[in-house]
């Protein structure tokens, strides 16, 4: 990211880099109208309202990473998040997203009614977590999400959308087949 936590990009002779030691920064919504990388995909990062926009498997991916690590598990757990396209994880294996410290902030689905489908969630280490897309909705809010055709491998409680919440939960849809082992 770059000044004031917006995503930016960094030109050179060669093309486009992240960490803006070479050549010019450019905010991305300078270049692209919206969170797009020099290759025209979505980044992830925050869009004009402070919501992390999710647009690919590999968003959902680096996520899981970021909330399954106790280094930074602590400060993405209060982000809010914004689905913004359908996303099929085909081929993708994720932990649940959350497990380290629980979700406290707010996913929701864009305007769109977005589809996340394919999905295989495996519980984190074989622990006993909460398991399922998110692992534990502690006080955070999950709207106008839509999980469709996901498998949930638990050694203790599964779901598709949520393991575990003491938050709020509207307007989720789950279809398809839910294999849960």
């Amino acid at each position: 990211t770059g000044c004031d936590d917006k995503p930016l990009y960094c030109t050179d002779s060669s093309g486009c880099n992240y960490d803006g030691s070479n050549g010019s920064c450019t905010y991305a919504d300078d270049l692209y109208g919206d969170h797009f990388d020099c290759d025209g995909e979505p980044i992830f990062g925050p869009d004009g309202d402070g919501l992390y926009e999710i647009w690919t498997a590999t968003h959902i991916e680096k996520l899981a990473k970021l909330t399954n690590d106790s280094a930074t598990a602590p400060t993405w757990s209060a982000y809010d998040y914004i689905i913004k396209a359908d996303i099929d994880c085909t081929g993708i294996t994720i932990a649940p997203l959350f497990a380290y410290s629980g979700f406290s902030g707010t996913m929701k689905g864009a305007n769109s009614d977005p589809v996340i489908s394919n999905l295989t969630i495996v519980d984190v280490d074989s622990t006993k977590a909460q398991c399922g897309f998110i692992s534990k909705l502690i006080g955070g809010e999950l709207d106008n999400i839509t999980i469709e055709n996901t498998t949930v491998y638990s050694n203790y409680e599964g779901a598709a959308l949520c393991g575990y919440s003491t938050g709020t939960i509207k307007n989720c849809l789950i279809k398809g087949h839910v294999l849960i082992y």
